[in-house]
């Protein structure tokens, strides 16, 4: 009995060591462009073309979820904190139109107005790959010395309704495991190499892209 109290008691500390530190649904903001919060945009100035929409015509929960649109010039910047040490999980549920794309990338500082911006791993939505020509999406990043693109993995997801991707970045090691609706997509570098886990760029990369985010959690 004595092991089992030791282990609750474990259990309980690592319970209470976890930490919220974003929890949004979009509900307790108005629609239309939106900063703030943890919200920004790539220049870091409240400037509505880059900002990220409040929408009313998709949501996971509640009534309301961000959008980015197919005009090419928002580019959102969900700011993360400059994460550097522990592991810290990384969940937002997604939603694409038949038709439509999505694309979003990690950022190892969340100020990327200052850093010019330094990436991490990108993600193609409704992007086919001459490496993945069987999946609809996949993941990319940059060498740093060569500064070419490695293709990590291709997945799917469905269009038309919400899916969910978890990410959990180690910092220490360096790592991230990725999955969609608790399918694992990727277990490997994280491409952070400054090991520092800043922001999330929700951009508009393409004119078809459509792509509603809801429910983020750190």
């Amino acid at each position: 009995m004595r092991k089992i109290y030791f282990l609750a008691f474990a259990l309980f500390g690592l319970a209470l060591n976890a930490q919220t530190i974003i929890d949004d649904d979009f509900e307790s903001y108005p629609t239309g462009p939106y900063f703030g919060e943890h919200w920004s945009n790539w220049s870091g100035a409240s400037g509505a073309s880059e900002n990220i929409e409040v929408s009313n015509a998709y949501a996971q929960s509640g009534s309301q979820s961000g959008f980015i649109g197919g005009g090419g010039t928002q580019d959102a910047i969900l700011k993360l904190g400059n994460r550097f040490t522990g592991i810290w999980t990384f969940r937002h549920s997604l939603y694409i139109p038949s038709g439509s794309s999505g694309y979003f990338n990690f950022q190892e500082d969340e100020d990327t107005g200052a850093s010019g911006g330094i990436w991490g791993i990108e993600f193609y939505l409704s992007y086919v790959a001459a490496d993945f020509p069987d999946n609809n999406a996949f993941l990319v990043a940059t060498d740093e010395l060569t500064s070419e693109a490695i293709y990590l993995a291709g997945f799917d997801f469905p269009y038309d309704t919400w899916f969910t991707m978890t990410f959990v970045y180690d910092m220490d090691e360096g790592t991230v495991a990725i999955d969609v609706d608790g399918t694992e997509i990727y277990n490997g570098l994280s491409y952070l190499d400054s090991f520092q886990l800043g922001g999330v760029d929700y951009y508009s990369a393409d004119a078809s892209n459509q792509l509603y985010i809801d429910d983020v959690l750190l």
